[in-house]
């Protein structure tokens, strides 16, 4: 009975600290406008609850496994936004993230079959940026920068980041049928962008979401770095010091990344 009790509560632990990062998140895109809202959705509100829920089941060595297999990922990340954005221009949002989620996992499924080496993930995550934001600059001038939007419903944002810790916490449940790999990819899943574009994408009105999700490919970078820390040092050292490191890198890469926009 005490075991089953103590599970619910660490299920609990992780639907709640996933919602409550996603839940910041969410507010921030929308009060702040798309330029914060975008850098900030890419820092790890989700892929960093859920290697440490990893780490905590599955120990140091399975998870510098996800954390590679997570940066590789990425890539499809980049892709699933240039996606989103060129159906959402004649589509609603429901349709354009279903199309952008069909392109992720087949684009993920492909990289699978590479080499989970960090080096070479952070490589072609480059790449894929550089080709998201070449590709898109379109988008970034008919955009613009979208302002403040206080009318977003509260009950709804809460809502849609308790629904994405639930997702977190259920992938997490599943990682060891799935193994480090598999389980890397789907913590890789933009599900915290799904629920930040859902959320954003009101009615016929797109534009919000579009100019959130132009940012967010330079957020992304911040998640990058932070598996990539992770994959590279949780093997070297203590845990914690690891994924404070990893954390560290990830907020300082957004950080710079708002200085250069801002600049230019």
């Amino acid at each position: 009975m005490w075991l089953i009790v103590e599970d619910s509560a660490y299920l609990g632990i992780k639907i709640v600290a996933t919602a409550l990062s996603v839940f910041g998140v969410i507010l921030a895109a929308s009060r702040l406008g798309s330029t914060i809202g975008g850098l900030l959705a890419g820092l790890p509100i989700v892929g960093g609850p859920a290697m440490y829920f990893l780490w905590r089941e599955f120990g140091a060595e399975f998870t510098a496994i996800a954390s590679a297999s997570s940066l590789m990922s990425l890539s499809a990340s980049q892709a699933f936004l240039v996606v989103y954005c060129l159906s959402a221009v004649r589509h609603g949002g429901r349709r354009s993230l279903a199309q952008a989620s069909i392109v992720w996992l087949l684009t993920a499924f492909f990289l699978s079959f590479l080499p989970q080496i960090p080096a070479l993930g952070l490589t072609l995550f480059a790449l894929a940026t550089f080709g998201a934001r070449v590709s898109m600059r379109r988008f970034a001038l008919e955009c613009a920068v979208i302002s403040a939007d206080s009318s977003l419903v509260m009950g709804l944002i809460v809502a849609r980041a308790i629904a994405a810790g639930i997702v977190v916490a259920l992938a997490t449940l599943v990682a060891a049928w799935l193994g480090a790999d598999w389980a890397g990819v789907i913590a890789a899943y933009p599900i915290g962008f799904s629920f930040v574009i859902l959320t954003l994408h009101r009615g016929s009105s797109s534009a919000r979401a579009i100019a959130t999700s132009h940012v967010a490919m330079l957020g992304l970078l911040s998640l990058a770095i932070f598996v990539f820390t992770l994959s590279v040092a949780i093997p070297v050292m203590a845990a914690g010091l690891a994924f404070a490191l990893a954390l560290a890198s990830g907020t300082v890469t957004t950080g710079v990344t708002y200085w250069m926009s801002a600049r230019g």
